[in-house]
């Protein structure tokens, strides 16, 4: 005689309903396409982009999310005025993610992507083909794992979301950090998306002709003092893209933070180090001076020779603070709150140049601070 029984799985959810009876109506209203968790990704997404444009610079760029109740999904696109195509849309970073409580299981990611406007404009292929070695090296892809990806993507990479969830607790910092990795990855073929748009003579707003970008290096250190036997403890080196026609930074193209007491070993990765610096066509820094005899330190010009060739411009000396701008104090952090630039973290390294590269992105006297120290 047959017994009664339930599947594996029916049991599962049965076994579950204590649990989760009190909680599961709320909990299903919540979580569907019309309820109140797709408003709040679409909230996230909102903050995140405003936080990659400050992390990365980006203040010139604009961002809006869109919101599909019916597909349960969510999309920010975010691009900078020079990349708006004329009469057909723009190209753009969109990070799209769908409602995971009702979405496809083999949908359930954030994808961050590289968009283009496929059918109305005739340059899509040659972009592709343009980038395709490249982004394909960094991790990216255009094969279709998932379904309804927009037939606008020219290249895109998943954050998986389940990776992030374990059975008590879902780790949205390290959400967070994945989705920025991957930010930081597309964002830094902008310069060749720039130089692709420029020659093509497609966008609204093209760029002089005349306009080459220049990778500029905001560097920052600290120590155990300011003697001549003082170590390094801290360094920080950001590389951006800037505009020599306009003095505006564009974006972050690659940054290396290291610490001493982080165990990250006795002294700075050379290579890395080395890469940054000789990549860029010069070195900001506040106080430039002790910058680099804190870096001789640790890399003396004649057993390290690439130093020797390295251009650095002091933030502290090369603008007249006084007389040109009007200020009394010249230390980084006075100039910093006087334009109005928040930092986040005090005597860091790396907060140090991330707020030195805004502070050189604030404008006087018609153009950017950057512009006036390089004599743009």
């Amino acid at each position: 005689m047959d017994e009664p029984a339930f599947s594996a799985r029916a049991l599962h959810y049965l076994e579950s309903f204590c649990k989760l009876k009190d909680d599961l109506p709320e909990m299903v209203t919540f979580c569907s396409n019309e309820g109140g968790l797709l408003h709040e990704i679409e909230q996230f997404l909102r903050s995140l982009g405003r936080r990659l444009k400050h992390e990365f610079g980006l203040h010139d760029w604009q961002h809006a999310p869109e919101i599909d109740e019916e597909e349960g999904w969510v999309d920010l696109r975010m691009f900078p005025t020079s990349w708006k195509l004329s009469r057909v849309g723009e190209v753009s970073i969109s990070l799209g993610w769908y409602n995971p409580f009702t979405s496809h299981p083999a949908d359930r990611y954030l994808c961050v992507e590289l968009r283009a406007p496929r059918q109305q404009w005739r340059r899509w292929d040659k972009l592709k083909k343009l980038l395709a070695p490249q982004m394909i090296a960094e991790g990216f892809t255009d094969r279709y794992d998932a379904e309804n990806l927009n037939p606008d993507s020219v290249f895109w990479r998943y954050v998986p979301f389940d990776r992030f969830v374990s059975s008590s607790k879902f780790d949205e910092a390290a959400y967070i950090q994945a989705i920025m990795d991957a930010f930081r990855s597309l964002l830094q073929f902008r310069p060749m998306i720039d130089e692709f748009l420029r020659t093509c003579g497609d966008a609204d707003h093209t760029p002089q002709e005349t306009r080459d970008l220049h990778v500029v290096a905001f560097l920052d250190t600290e120590t155990t003092g300011t003697e001549s036997s003082a170590e390094l403890t801290e360094l920080a080196i950001v590389n951006t893209a800037c505009d020599p026609i306009t003095g505006e930074v564009l974006g972050i193209l690659d940054q290396y933070d290291w610490q001493r007491d982080r165990k990250m070993g006795k002294s700075p990765d050379e290579a890395r180090v080395q890469g940054l610096l000789t990549r860029a066509d010069c070195i900001v820094a506040h106080k430039a001076d002790f910058d680099r005899r804190m870096l001789a330190g640790v890399y003396p010009p004649r057993d390290h020779p690439w130093t020797k060739k390295l251009t650095w411009k002091c933030s502290l000396n090369g603008i007249k603070w006084e007389s040109d701008v009007g200020m009394s104090e010249r230390k980084l952090e006075e100039l910093m709150a006087e334009f109005g630039v928040q930092k986040e973290q005090a005597h860091h390294a790396l907060p140090d140049a991330l707020g030195l590269l805004q502070l050189m992105s604030r404008r006087h006297a018609g153009k950017t601070l950057l512009a006036h120290l390089l004599g743009w």
